[in-house]
């Protein structure tokens, strides 16, 4: 029987060519879709899924910090004092990564990330350690971890242990590599390639024991068991206590410790001063679409299906005459549709791994072909073909099977109203569905230009900085005098801090027993309000050439102003304020900005504070250069060569702000590509479903239409005849999508704390496409139907 029903199926598929193609095409391109999308939510769902005991990995975090909000960074001091003080800690590891460094071996020379750790790492990620031994790897300072991938970028094929990284210009940083290990799976939320232990941290930079200071510093712990949370929840405001009630007299209210699941962060964390995650919210959007994707191509095929009913209710008729039951009409339909779908879903494998390259182009990733041979791979296949067969069989082969058979025997039979009434529903559920992915992907690119011009292109798209070393700082009059003499150089400023490159948070005070309010502190030189393009509301400049804003004057946004209880930024001038942790530097507010982004527009915008360097120490680490844009080649080789005749051993790696802040939202503009792939993908398989449909009719309607012509009608009027109903379909379907489309896409932008309004102008113009588009798939087949011979249609008469 079962081969008996492969032999009518594979007839049929051969007997209508054209609808078998257009059902296939579809069904694969959109099982392909699927497959392609599976192997990315996968991936995001698997983050840190590849650390021993990630169940048991927290990260510590605050849930209020000075009153200012949640934040993951925590002050260098935290991690080893919970170590030592909570025995349910087993394991803690602190991960700072710095500012880029100059890193050399022999003539290998490139700008590295720095990430200093506690010997405990290996305690609480797991590494797959390739030489050396783990728990001894950092243990003396100046020793140093690097991965498989950046052995044989520095070294090629020699062993690496025991040989020097030249670190930095001073010397001070050169470390002996002690250990390699594999390079970190791509979905793991802690990155890294070269880690140097916190010993040489405190070696260079002086002792880790700042409790008001929060660098760019993570901590983590694993627990000795899973029971050990809820003791440890229970210590926590006694540690806090323990370590700040005598630093800050309303410590409960202001700096609050909490812990955080290592496998929640990269889909569910919203705290600040973090990486760019992942949002689970827009994993359902992506998930919601693939299937709407492939609900499209299954309404393809039951679509033909239904409509090809008149043509063989005669073979279903003489087959229950004969003595077919209802049952096997029903297999004998389904096995027709699991036919197709496996056919579909071997083309949809092939076409998953043809379009690989490009899938990783638009998504981010580095999937490989490796990654489609996995057995959880080919089960989603399988399961995916299985489930969409018997999804476009069922209604088919219970339609087809359920009439009665003396009536199409008799040639009485007329289509049941019920298909074509749920062909134009299925019509209209493809295109609501295609134009909801049409306004998310406009949604998501306007936010993206939104984001693009709330940058200030007038002057980010004019800075580009660099980083310095200490030499360089020094000379920085010198590096200002020179850089000056560019033709098309408008400005020069340094800074230890510069927009998207933030990680130096100070606390600040009204009064020495008042509340702290935590500020982004930029301590620079030369003009930085200029330069960067900050727009001064309130006051005036810092000035150089006054001793007094050289000891002590500073500059505030408009957060910082409202952060510290002033009623404006009028009112804040001349007023006094002290800075730093221990030793607290006095100061005179002289000048307020307009708030500016240094991070990303999923995050609000935080104080932040100007002023010439308060500490020896605290030196400018970035030059900002701002340019006439035409002039980028030449500033280029220009700054090349002053910074390498001052500064022979360091060399100036250009960034531009407007880059960087778009590098910030690398993951939004990689779903907008892949909404938008997958838009213009479900409208080409709604328009093969149209172009079949508009077939079908244009055969089925042939001699009418051929009448028609005889008795005059136009081509307009046989265009209009077999295009005005779908038309009206597609315009309904709009309709409907505009609610839902403004609910999810609404819901997406909630994850922006900068965010556009919905604008009616987005669904016209959807609209517009969506009928535009419709049309002209259409427009073929209805031309060619209107332009026929009517004698052809009619001989047969």
């Amino acid at each position: 029987m079962l081969k008996n029903f492969l032999k009518i199926g594979w007839r049929q598929l051969r007997k209508n060519r054209f609808y078998s193609t257009i059902s296939i095409s579809g069904l694969a391109l959109s099982m392909a879709c699927c497959l392609l999308m599976l192997l990315y939510l996968e991936n995001e769902w698997s983050y840190d899924q590849h650390n021993k005991d990630a169940d048991r990995i927290y990260r510590l975090v605050f849930e209020n910090y000075l009153g200012q909000g949640k934040f993951a960074t925590t002050p260098l001091p935290v991690g080893p004092a919970i170590k030592e003080d909570l025995p349910e800690v087993a394991g803690m590891t602190r991960i700072a990564q710095g500012l880029k460094t100059l890193t050399r071996f022999e003539n290998n020379r490139f700008f590295e990330t720095l990430t200093f750790v506690d010997t405990d790492l290996a305690e609480v990620f797991t590494l797959d350690f390739l030489q050396s031994d783990p728990q001894t790897a950092l243990n003396e300072p100046n020793s140093l971890l690097i991965s498989e991938s950046y052995a044989k970028k520095y070294f090629g094929d020699t062993d690496p242990i025991g040989k020097t990284l030249e670190i930095g210009t001073s010397g001070a940083l050169n470390s002996t590599v002690t250990g390699v290990f594999e390079d970190l799976p791509e979905n793991a939320t802690v990155q890294f390639n070269l880690a140097l232990p916190f010993s040489t941290f405190e070696k260079v930079y002086g002792p880790a024991d700042l409790w008001q200071q929060m660098p760019g510093n993570y901590t983590y712990i694993r627990l000795a068991d899973q029971s050990s949370l809820t003791a440890l929840n229970e210590k926590l405001p006694a540690f806090t206590e323990s370590h700040m009630a005598d630093q800050m007299e309303d410590w409960r209210q202001n700096y609050q410790l909490s812990v955080q699941p290592l496998l929640n962060i990269h889909l569910h964390s919203d705290y600040g001063r973090e990486s760019s995650n992942g949002n689970v919210k827009t994993l359902y959007l992506l998930a919601m679409i693939a299937f709407l994707v492939l609900i499209i191509a299954v309404i393809n095929y039951v679509n033909y299906s239904t409509a090809r009913f008149s043509q063989r209710a005669r073979e279903v008729s003489i087959r229950k005459v004969v003595g077919a039951g209802r049952k096997s009409l029903v297999i004998q339909f389904i096995g027709e549709a699991l036919l197709t779908t496996t056919l579909a879903g071997i083309v949809a494998v092939m076409l998953a791994q043809g379009v690989l390259p490009g899938f990783n182009l638009i998504s981010g990733k580095t999937f490989s072909p490796a990654d489609l041979y996995q057995p959880w791979f080919f089960a989603a296949a399988l399961g995916t073909v299985l489930l969409v067969g018997l999804a476009a069989g069922a209604f088919p082969a219970f339609f087809l099977s359920g009439f009665h058979p003396m009536d199409a025997i008799k040639g009485k039979f007329r289509e049941m109203s019920m298909a074509g009434f749920s062909r134009k529903g299925l019509v209209v559920a493809q295109f609501t569905a295609s134009v909801t992915l049409v306004v998310a992907t406009m949604i998501v690119w306007r936010q993206m230009d939104f984001v693009r011009s709330q940058i200030r292109p007038e002057s980010s798209e004019q800075v580009a900085v660099f980083q310095v070393n200490g030499k360089l700082s020094e000379q920085f009059s010198t590096l200002q005098q020179e850089l000056m003499q560019i033709a098309g150089v408008e400005a020069v400023a340094g800074g230890s801090n510069i927009a998207t490159f933030t990680g130096d948070s100070w606390p600040v005070t009204r009064q020495a027993n008042g509340p702290r309010v935590q500020t982004e502190n930029y301590a620079i030189q030369g003009d930085f309000v200029s330069t960067m393009g900050y727009e001064l509301i309130a006051g005036r400049n810092l000035d150089p050439n006054l001793q007094s804003d050289i000891d002590g004057a500073y500059i505030l946004n408009e957060t910082a102003v409202k952060s510290l209880g002033f009623a404006s930024p009028q009112a804040a001038l001349e007023e006094q304020l002290l800075f730093g942790g221990d030793e607290l530097k006095k100061g005179t507010i002289v000048g307020v900005i307009r708030d500016f982004h240094f991070a990303s527009f999923h995050e609000k915008v935080e104080p932040a504070l100007l002023q010439f360097a308060p500490y020896d120490w605290m030196r400018s680490q970035f030059v900002a250069v701002r340019f006439q844009p035409e002039r980028v080649t030449q500033l280029r080789e220009a700054v090349s060569e002053i910074v390498n005749s001052l500064a022979p051993n360091w060399h100036a790696e250009l960034h531009y702000l407007d880059e960087n802040f778009m590098q910030l939202h690398e993951k939004d503009v990689q779903q907008g590509r892949i909404f938008g792939a997958f838009a213009l993908l479900a409208i080409f398989i709604s328009c093969l479903g149209l172009i079949g449909l508009v077939t079908f009719a244009a055969e089925r309607r042939a001699k009418e239409i051929g009448i028609r012509k005889v008795l005059g009608a136009s081509v307009a009027s046989i265009f209009k005849l077999l295009s005005s109903d779908f038309l009206r379909l597609v315009f309904i379907a709009f309709l409907i999508a505009v609610p839902i489309s403004w609910y999810a896409m609404n819901n997406w932008l909630e994850g922006f704390t900068y965010r556009i309004d919905i604008s009616a102008g987005v669904y016209i113009w959807a609209g517009i496409g969506a009928l535009g588009i419709a049309l002209f798939a259409m427009s073929w087949q209805s031309l060619k139907a209107a332009l026929a011979n009517p004698v052809e249609s009619l001989r047969s008469e």
